[in-house]
């Protein structure tokens, strides 16, 4: 994966989160681990889920 996807990945959580914040706290605690665990992936080399 090049560099330009992960920012790309990260963008989409970011926009993702501002979509979901106004309707359930849960559902953007969700997508926000679902983020971080794309970005730890990322770093460690792994397939982003």
């Amino acid at each position: 994966m090049e560099v330009g996807n992960a920012s790309r990945l990260t963008g989409i959580c970011h926009i993702e989160k501002n979509k979901t914040k106004k309707q359930n706290e849960f559902k953007l605690e969700i997508i926000e681990a679902h983020c971080l665990i794309n970005l730890r992936d990322y770093i460690l080399g792994r397939k982003a889920y």
